[in-house]
């Protein structure tokens, strides 16, 4: 079957060769997506080269591990401050995210077609279809499917998320609106990690055969969003004129999230510092219920700002409902957010954006944030920049017991601060930067899969480079990361952190097909990585296991014919050629070699 799919995928390149080069540039130039952030619309072209294509999950990045199998929980080599830490319920797994809600404007029909296929039944299925209703209106359906058995027992993911958006410009430019629902279905089989280390170090016995923690258990994670962005224009309806009144700006959300974890054969010892005596069936669900509104003014337009100062600010109302097990909460929230952004002709950068969260009727938490940048453009040295990058976040969260929702977590304040110093060079094809963040009271999950605080400051420093080197057709781009704890580890990640891509690339078939062959090369320095507990869907802080020192190397071909991207890779290659030490996650191994084969196709007309 394998020779079958391979033969297909070479038979397509003949076929698709038939057309011209130039067709490219007509999507790149029809097509774009809507960018939704700090009410400013971005517009970005459609990425159709062959940049990043063979990167099959969807939400690809140089520094996340799959934890054991495709569409399972992810883990990230590098720490990143989490904004959302007003309200923490003891939620902070990280799945594959599927979809990116996106607002389209095309003047054409677009459809975007993508199918992955690899090894154990795994298949990633992604399609878009806009369709314009009139002029400045455009409809946007997406549907996301992930399925894959994995490599060990009891590791089976089934991952949906079908998205319907609209973005809509009225004729005069007075009236934008973008709205979007969303339904996200995560399905996974939790094994807790295989039992004994060394039946997979010392390859003992075949993947599917090997004891794993858990044999019934599962998360299942039902989620519904919808959201509007309204913004309508004040004053004159010339669109010429400038926005002396600026724009009023309303958004909504609502959120449904419903979590269940169920384990049919639940081992007591597995579960005794959480449960002292846990039952033979073990069933915990949570369910969060999310209005949120707000009403603000800016005074620029937020598709093609062209005031020098651009100033924002909202006021918004949120209320959460939590029924957990058989417990039910209602919190409400008040905030006040703003921000302002320096636009002096694309020399100065600079922009600051701030927040201000405070309780209404009970709400656990108050917050305070702010973050921002300023930095300037250097026309003597073509395509350079230089900035100076900050955040400050002052937040109470509240931590409940998991199985006792009227048990509070006493958790004292944290404080983030974070400093940065930023340099690129579009010219030379560089990006560097330096950051220092310093923690104050950070939590963290302990070894008892408990809530804990450190009462003290610990920092983190971290360092990255991004170059990318060209000699005629053959390209060599790579990404260093440093990052150096300062004090108290509780967070963990590798203190370096390595990707690189080679690869050759030319055009074929008098420059109808574009061609790249290349290699990929990840590694990390070994470091006691966070452990995942599946009951919480959350990573714990361990002190036990070592894992990392291990490179790992992709091989790929990867074609872009006409509006058709095609790839074939062998992800892992070495793998069980340099020793069975290879792990996302303590007790969950990275998958095997694998081969994988995708198409990525575009239509329009």
């Amino acid at each position: 079957m394998r020779k079958i799919i391979i033969n297909i995928f070479l038979s397509l390149v003949p076929l698709f060769s038939v057309g011209q080069e130039d067709s490219l540039i007509v999507v790149a130039a029809s097509v774009v997506q809507c960018v939704q952030k700090n009410h400013t619309i971005g517009l970005v072209k459609l990425d159709t080269t062959l940049n990043n294509c063979h990167y099959f999950y969807p939400n690809y990045s140089d520094f996340v591990l799959s934890n054991g199998n495709f569409g399972a929980p992810i883990i990230s080599l590098e720490w990143k401050f989490d904004y959302d830490w007003n309200f923490r319920f003891q939620d902070n797994y990280s799945y594959y995210e599927l979809g990116i809600s996106p607002y389209i404007l095309s003047n054409v029909p677009y459809t975007r077609l993508f199918y992955s296929n690899g090894t154990n039944e795994e298949q990633y299925v992604n399609v878009i279809h806009s369709q314009r209703i009139k002029e400045g209106w455009n409809i946007t359906a997406e549907l996301d499917k992930i399925n894959s058995t994995g490599f060990y027992s009891n590791q089976k993911t089934d991952n949906t998320i079908a998205n319907i958006s609209s973005s809509y410009i009225s004729d005069n430019k007075k009236f934008i609106q973008l709205s979007n629902y969303r339904f996200t279905r995560y399905s996974g089989k939790e094994n807790g990690g295989i039992l004994n280390d060394l039946d997979f170090e010392n390859n003992r016995t075949s993947k599917q055969y090997i004891s794993v923690q858990l044999e019934d258990a599962s998360n299942v994670i039902r989620e519904h969003e919808a959201e509007v962005f309204n913004y309508i224009k004040l004053g004159e309806s010339d669109t010429a004129s400038s926005n002396r009144y600026g724009y009023l700006l309303n958004k909504l959300l609502l959120l449904d999230v419903n979590q269940t974890y169920k384990d049919s054969d639940a081992d007591s010892i597995y579960y005794s510092s959480v449960i002292p005596n846990a039952v033979y069936l073990m069933k915990d669900s949570v369910q969060n219920n999310l209005t949120q509104t707000s009403i603000g003014w800016q005074n620029f337009d937020p598709i093609h700002p062209k005031n020098q100062i651009l100033v924002t600010v909202d006021l918004g109302y949120e209320i959460r409902n939590y029924f957990v097990n058989e417990f039910s909460k209602n919190l409400q929230s008040a905030f006040i957010s703003g921000s302002l952004a320096a636009n002096s002709g694309n020399r100065i950068i600079g922009e600051l954006n701030g927040s201000v969260r405070n309780n209404l009727l009970g709400y656990p938490t108050n917050k305070v944030n702010i973050n921002g940048l300023l930095g300037y453009k250097i026309d003597s040295l073509q395509g350079t920049k230089l900035w100076l990058s900050g955040f400050f976040d002052r937040s109470s969260p509240n931590y409940r017991n998991y199985l006792n929702w009227s048990s509070a977590k006493n958790i004292n304040e944290i404080e983030t601060l974070g400093l940065g110093l930023n340099y690129k060079n579009d010219r030379l094809n560089n990006l560097t930067d330096l950051n220092f963040i310093s923690l104050k009271n950070a939590v963290y999950f302990d070894s008892l899969f408990q809530v804990s605080q450190y009462e003290g400051s610990t920092g983190l420093l971290k360092a990255r480079v991004r170059q990318n080197f060209r000699f005629k057709k053959l390209y060599f781009n790579t990404s260093l990361l440093y990052q150096k704890i300062l004090g108290k580890d509780v967070f963990r990640v590798p203190e370096l952190t390595v990707f690189s891509s080679l690869y050759f690339e030319s055009f074929l078939f008098q420059k109808a097909t574009l061609m790249r062959f290349g290699l990929d090369f990840y590694y990390n320095t070994a470091y006691y990585a966070n452990g995942y507990f599946p009951m919480y869907r959350s990573f714990y802080i361990q002190d036990e296991k070592k894992i990392g020192n291990y490179p790992y190397f992709d091989i790929y071909i990867a074609a872009q014919i006409r509006m058709a991207r095609v790839y074939v890779k062998i992800s892992h290659m070495n793998s069980g050629f340099m020793g069975n030490t290879y792990y996302a996650s303590p007790n969950y191994p990275i998958a095997d070699r694998m081969l994988r084969l995708g198409v990525d196709w575009t239509f329009w007309n």
